[in-house]
């Protein structure tokens, strides 16, 4: 829960509201203090690092934290069986956006990752399940012709059709 700032916070409450929501975005984004504070210097407002530090863990991380735990409640929703391979791809592009950036959610990174391989895992499945039905389909066949009144010869020939030897 996000705690109220103190009433002597020039962040919190002197600042006008497009400074400070540009202090908060260049805190979001993961700029360090010493940025933060340059722009706020920019505009003619000292403050210490200690204070922006300060600001961001009262304000600034707990917003952030719920933010991220929101994304990955709704990354967990998503059900691998249903996407398609355009989506997997956006998924795939997303993990590796948010591994290179500097404010990366480990929580939210491994469940990337977690639907990628799941992803993967699946279609090497279905490729096995093709293959298997496909076997099942030459051993009912061989067995056809193993169990047909056909010539010694015929059969051989048949049996090398069906397993294409």
């Amino acid at each position: 829960m996000l705690r109220k700032p103190r009433p002597d916070s020039v962040i919190g409450s002197q600042l006008p509201p497009i400074i400070k929501d540009d202090v908060d975005t260049m805190l979001l984004s993961g700029e360090s203090y010493r940025k933060v504070q340059q722009r706020l210097e920019e505009d003619g407002i000292k403050l210490s690092q200690e204070a922006i530090r300060r600001y961001y863990h009262s304000q600034i991380l707990p917003a952030r934290l719920a933010r991220q735990n929101k994304t990955a409640e709704e990354l967990n929703k998503i059900s691998v069986e249903v996407v398609d391979e355009a989506t997997m791809r956006a998924i795939r592009s997303a993990a590796l956006d948010l591994a290179a950036s500097p404010s990366c959610d480990p929580k939210a990174l491994n469940i990337l990752v977690g639907l990628i391989l799941k992803a993967e895992q699946l279609a090497q499945d279905k490729r096995r399940l093709k293959i298997l039905e496909a076997k099942a389909a030459q051993a009912d066949a061989a067995k056809q012709v193993t169990q047909s009144t056909l010539t010694p010869e015929e059969r051989d020939r048949k049996l090398r059709n069906i397993f294409g030897c």
